[in-house]
């Protein structure tokens, strides 16, 4: 288990956070790893995409932090991912907002479309380990009808979120 101290950008302001990162040895096939605890588990896609199997757990309330795992992915890079879900979901849970939705993260961009009523955001993070610090970037899934719970801050008051067709 790998201990370093992770920042999202935009975060909750208190600075970085410990976080511990298992060693976790995933198969080279594409999946998802659910964030259960003490340690994660791996479902395999098999004929699907990962990012429906993904949202497909997730709309199942199995798990509140979930990783996409693209085939050949970087185990530290999805342990990492799975991290900031972990994070994520976390400080939303703190928010009364009325139900926790979960979290779907992917250490790389997932090969989704806004045709699917999927918004991909980017999270910058911080990674500092003995005396440096990386910059990485970890892609949130949310679907259209979520939006609200990611920047509830910039919708007006007393609109629903909808996504739009540019």
């Amino acid at each position: 288990m790998t201990v370093t101290m992770i920042e999202l950008d935009g975060g909750d302001g208190l600075g970085p956070e410990t976080v511990e990162l298992e060693r976790f040895p995933l198969p080279r096939k594409a999946g998802v790893l659910l964030g259960l605890r003490p340690w994660p588990e791996f479902i395999p896609a098999g004929v699907l995409t990962a990012e429906s199997v993904a949202r497909s757990m997730a709309r199942r309330n199995a798990v509140q932090a979930l990783a996409i795992c693209p085939a050949l992915v970087s185990p530290a890079q999805t342990m990492l991912a799975l991290a900031v879900a972990r994070r994520l979901s976390d400080q939303r849970a703190a928010v009364p907002t009325g139900h926790p939705v979960p979290v779907i993260t992917c250490a790389v961009r997932p090969r989704c479309a806004w045709e699917n009523g999927t918004i991909v955001v980017p999270h910058p993070v911080t990674v500092f380990t003995r005396g440096a610090a990386q910059s990485r970037v970890i892609w949130e899934l949310t679907d259209t009808d979520h939006p609200d719970i990611l920047f509830p801050e910039l919708r007006p008051v007393g609109t629903s979120p909808r996504a739009a067709v540019a």
